[in-house]
């Protein structure tokens, strides 16, 4: 019998010419949208939901875009900074200053503006991004999310874990986190005093009074997947996307969560609403860009997208019998899996695999297959070889 370990995927005919994968997504007006994305894909929508264009803009890769009336601000990797202010008929350059990979941009005035990114790097504009001042952040690490409430206050998170707020223009930030927070954070959402971060492994913290206090919220998912992006609409709806294709939204109370159901399964990498009816969701895996018009009660594919559906061969182990497949309760990233006397890895879910271990020095398979998630050198398998028996390893096989 020939096994072989066959991973689920996705294509999404959506401008196939381009790189694939957006980063960011927002409107000014719920009618022109603008999302962006890998090697400078730029897309936009001038009717809101239906009708998209693309074109390329330099060849780094775009991480956020920000837009207020005619005006748009995109950053990304190396340093790259444009800025159109009439509404992408035209672009400039913006001198940030340095190399690093700019991963944030927010715009609470048209005037005044905030970019932040790797190595804890900020910067602060108040003539619309003409010039930019360099700002101490009061962190080292990647800062991977910005969000503002008006020109004083604003919040930002970075890898470590740490969330910090500024109510003086980002003159100086401080620490309102919890110190025990490890995970790497990868979004903040702020309206009035409430607060959102969102991290990896299903982390969530919700506070009530600006960030003095937190609650972590408990989103049950077994898979523990990441919570990539968050956003509270005007009547303090909060939003989660994120890893396995997931939107969640729940009222302002968190008594209930609603899973919405849509067609795009994979990753999701941001939210946004311009109003309480109208947001965007978009994919760091394809370039489309999904809508609501009924508050996220329905979400919907661009006109003329279409879905394949559609399996991929990523490892083949001829004539070799498995069960049992692991993922790493430490590491989302890295999967093990059983087929015959070998024990197969992956670093990158899936994609690529290479032989780690024999579970015995003789022929066999094996029909289970198992690894402790309180101690991931453990291993224990049923195997077939030579007689039926259990084997275990202590090191990883």
């Amino acid at each position: 019998m020939r096994a072989a370990f066959l991973l689920a995927g996705m294509v999404c005919a959506a401008q196939l010419a381009l790189a694939q994968g957006l980063f960011s997504v927002h409107s000014p007006n719920g009618s022109d949208v603008w999302a962006v994305g890998k090697q400078g894909t730029v897309f936009r929508s001038y009717d809101g939901r239906t009708t998209w264009s693309s074109f390329q803009q330099g060849t780094q890769s775009f991480r956020s875009v920000a837009t207020r009336g005619s005006m748009v601000w995109v950053v990304g990797d190396e340093g790259t900074a444009f800025r159109s202010t009439n509404a992408g008929d035209a672009w400039t350059s913006m001198i940030v200053g340095g190399v690093q990979t700019l991963r944030a941009v927010e715009f609470p005035t048209l005037t005044t503006g905030w970019i932040a990114g790797d190595g804890g790097s900020m910067w602060k504009t108040t003539d619309g991004g003409l010039s930019w001042i360099a700002q101490s952040s009061g962190t080292v690490e990647q800062i991977n999310a910005l969000a503002f409430i008006d020109s004083l206050t604003g919040y930002a998170v970075d890898t470590k874990g740490v969330v910090l707020k500024t109510t003086n223009g980002g003159a100086s930030w401080v620490t309102i986190g919890v110190p025990d927070w490890r995970t790497e954070l990868t979004a903040v959402a702020a309206r009035s005093q409430t607060v959102y971060v969102t991290g990896l492994d299903a982390f969530c913290a919700k506070s009530e009074n600006g960030g003095a206090s937190w609650t972590l919220l408990d989103f049950k998912t077994v898979a523990q997947s990441d919570v990539n992006g968050v956003y509270v609409t005007n009547d303090f709806r909060a939003f989660f996307i994120g890893g396995g294709g997931y939107i969640r939204r729940t009222s302002n109370t968190e008594a209930l969560f609603a899973w919405a159901q849509h067609p795009l399964h994979a990753t999701l990498s941001d939210v946004f609403f311009s109003d309480n009816v109208r947001g965007w969701v978009c994919s760091d895996k394809f370039n489309v860009v999904m809508r609501t018009t009924d508050g996220g009660g329905t979400w919907l594919l661009p006109q003329g997208t279409s879905v394949n559906m559609a399996w991929q061969q990523t490892l083949n182990a001829s004539g070799a019998i498995g069960m049992g497949m692991m993922i790493n309760p430490w590491n989302k990233n890295r999967i093990s899996v059983a087929l015959g006397k070998m024990i197969y890895m992956s670093n990158d879910r899936g994609s690529t695999w290479v032989p780690t271990s024999s579970v015995a020095p003789t022929s066999g398979s094996t029909h289970s297959f198992y690894i402790s998630p309180k101690d991931t050198n453990l291993f224990v398998a049923a195997f077939t070889g030579g007689g039926d028996h259990i084997r275990r390893s202590t090191n990883r096989g």
